[in-house]
């Protein structure tokens, strides 16, 4: 219970900090960005909207779709009452609908119509289902469940689990108590259903040795395990079309991360300057959540790549000390991310929306392909259009698992050569000599905004083991230039292990030779 309360914020009033260090950080920034309705930021376009109503003493927004967003407010201090809440997009369309008789209430998820949450009844959580109104609200508790509550929504179906037979258990409902389905593996000792969209539900299951990764399709059987090879914990906590968010942790640090279905398609996205990072929302190919630095949590936004990461935090005002985004929602014209905010000067934590209205980033050319010789360089060039700025990332598939992407950095890249400009909308590749000779890579690029990206056609860079001289062609200059490698025994006239496929061994003989005569009669 209390890692899924500390996901969605209710240890928060823990986070209202008076770090000195980092307010001098945010001044000395020159943050002065107003948070109420309506203010325009100077920061890309994006606008923040302080949820908080009057007269309440802590407000959260945990989810948003479209103008919809719920969460809960606290109307006094202490830890009780918490009621579940529902506003548009200002403070002033906060509407309370908690229900009556219960001690406590929290709203979690909207599909823009219905909300989902849970309500506190003689000391128990009991999964509810609203569609806008305090009176709305239906029971969603499972006939002999002890706890339960309600994550996610798509409006015919909700998520999240049951306490029974002495374990959390992760299942859906269709819109009533009596059709709880639960969704838990054998052996599992606790599961949660934490997200859905359209027939797939994500969360994780922990059979004893910690939370792992979990996908389903609305059965028992359909559960798959998504842990990313070599990670302790991981956890999904959100999903859209057929990608999964949510984090992992590996070495010992926790990272934000993407799947599209498979353990395998595990794709980091931590950016480098946070000591950890977490997904809690998608929508299109948005991510939100938040990142650890300098002793805070602040709001991030990514676009699919570590690259894209956008820190919300800093569209705050200094006196906000720590900031989740909870939720996202775009429909790449406008992209909405709600959360909360930890404000100093009042000393409650309150209610945040960030907007930014633009069209999302898309490939307006795509690379082309090259071939170069094995210590050659080559080029590759894409461009985007969108509202700016654009950020661009290249990528560069395995050669062990095709299919797999990997972002670049510039510098040397193992196996391969240097690469250069890795974050421009021109990537340059210059090849070591050292590579396997007739291996052909191929490289694409992700561009992204605030409202949403993109990823280019992959395109291919083929080395030519004939063309010795580098100089484009294959003709008897590079036979000649071959022959003076051979005789000499350097690494250039390394080719070939005998395999016939261009993998180097480390040595020169006949081997070598036959294999650069196959290729420089191919003509390359």
């Amino acid at each position: 219970m209390d890692r899924v309360r500390a996901l969605c914020g209710d240890s928060v009033p823990s986070l209202v900090q008076f770090s000195t260090r980092s307010l001098a950080r945010r001044r000395l920034l020159g943050v002065a960005i107003a948070v109420a309705a309506g203010a325009t930021s100077a920061h890309a376009q994006w606008t923040v909207t302080n949820l908080h109503p009057a007269g309440v003493f802590e407000s959260q927004a945990l989810g948003i779709s479209g103008s919809q967003v719920v969460g809960f407010v606290r109307l006094t201090t202490g830890t009780l009452p918490q009621h579940a809440s529902l506003w548009g997009l200002t403070a002033g369309s906060w509407v309370d609908i908690h229900p009556a008789g219960a001690q406590t209430s929290w709203a979690t998820g909207t599909n823009g119509t219905q909300q989902v949450g849970y309500r506190n009844v003689s000391t128990a959580d009991r999964a509810t289902l609203w569609s806008g109104t305090a009176a709305s609200f239906i029971n969603l508790h499972p006939t002999g469940a002890i706890v339960s509550q309600a994550r996610a929504t798509t409006g015919a179906v909700q998520g999240g689990a049951s306490f029974l037979t002495g374990q959390y258990r992760a299942g859906i409902w269709a819109g009533t108590a009596g059709t709880w389905l639960a969704l838990s593996p054998a052996g599992a000792i606790e599961s949660w259903v934490y997200a859905i969209n359209g027939a797939q539900q994500v969360g994780w299951v922990d059979f004893g040795g910690g939370e792992q990764a979990a996908l389903w399709t609305g059965t028992v059987a359909s559960y798959s395990n998504l842990a990313p090879a070599g990670s302790t914990i991981s956890r999904i906590a959100a999903t859209t079309g057929a990608t999964q968010g949510g984090e992992a942790t590996v070495g010992g640090f926790v990272h934000a991360g993407l799947w599209s279905g498979t353990a395998g398609s595990w794709v980091d996205l931590h950016p480098a300057a946070y000591h950890d990072s977490h997904i809690l929302a998608m929508s299109g190919g948005l991510q939100a959540g938040y990142g650890g630095i300098d002793a805070q949590n602040h709001a991030l936004m990514w676009s699919g790549t570590s690259a894209s990461v956008i820190d919300l935090h800093d569209l705050l005002p200094p006196e906000f000390e720590n900031s989740v985004a909870t939720g996202i929602w775009t429909d790449g014209t406008t992209t909405r991310v709600c959360g909360w905010g930890s404000n100093t000067l009042a000393s409650r934590v309150e209610a945040l929306l960030w907007s930014i209205a633009c069209t999302g980033a898309s490939i307006t050319a795509q690379p082309g392909d090259a071939t170069v010789c094995p210590t050659g360089a080559a080029t590759f060039t894409t461009a985007a259009g969108g509202t700016g700025p654009v950020a661009y990332q290249w990528q560069i598939e395995s050669s062990v698992a095709p299919g797999t992407w990997a972002n670049l950095t510039n510098g040397p890249l193992a196996g391969v050569g240097t690469i250069a400009t890795a974050t421009t909308p021109t990537l340059s590749v210059t090849l070591n000599g050292v590579s396997a000779a007739a291996r052909t890579l191929h490289v694409r690029c992700h561009v992204s905004n605030g409202c949403g990206g993109a990823t280019s056609n992959p395109a291919s860079m083929a080395i030519c083991p004939a063309d010795m001289t580098c100089d484009g062609g294959v003709d008897v200059s590079d036979l000649l230039a071959f022959l003076v490698e051979f005789e000499n025994g350097t690494v250039a006239a390394d080719l070939d292990n005998g395999s016939e496929n261009g993998t180097r061994d480390g040595g020169v003989d006949i081997s070598d030779l036959l294999y650069f005569l196959v290729r420089f009669e191919a003509g390359c």
